[in-house]
């Protein structure tokens, strides 16, 4: 593998707003289309033409959950992504 493959092909952890949203955020003239979009995307998930990529849920963000989400990235064999979702109290 050249490293630029393996530059492409490394785990990576992204957090982010998407995009999608920016026609209600900024209240543009096409906004009724980012309804339109999503209402297709639903159809399209309730009819099991689109599905996420999510395979497991790993529990709330703390250090140890942190630890073995990183170690499973690093391992080179997760398939789909994992998630970590709120916080411990």
């Amino acid at each position: 593998m050249t490293a630029m493959m393996a530059a492409v092909s490394a785990p990576k952890v992204t957090s982010g707003i998407e995009p999608w949203y920016a026609r209600s955020r900024f209240a543009t003239a096409d906004c009724i289309e980012q309804h339109r979009i999503l209402s297709r995307a639903a159809s399209m998930i309730d009819a099991g033409q689109l599905r996420g990529t999510l395979s497991e849920t790993l529990g709330t963000i703390n250090a140890a959950n942190l630890d073995i989400a990183h170690q499973r990235l690093a391992s080179g064999h997760t398939v789909g992504k994992l998630a970590l979702v709120g916080w411990d109290n």
